[in-house]
């Protein structure tokens, strides 16, 4: 079985969270403030603005 990492190996993060997003049909700021984080990072990441963080 392929393992969740392996099946989006390659794709950006933001492709995965809107996915994710619209499966369980939340909207973007809700979730970012249950999470406790601004709504703006939120939407950079979908829209491709922003990435992982490289390991330190």
């Amino acid at each position: 079985m392929v393992s969740y990492a392996e099946k989006y190996k390659g794709i950006h993060q933001g492709l995965i969270l809107e996915r994710e997003l619209k499966k369980k049909s939340l909207k973007q700021r809700p979730f970012a403030l249950s999470i406790n984080e601004h709504p703006q990072t939120i939407n950079a990441i979908v829209k491709g603005r922003r990435g992982k963080q490289k390991a330190l």
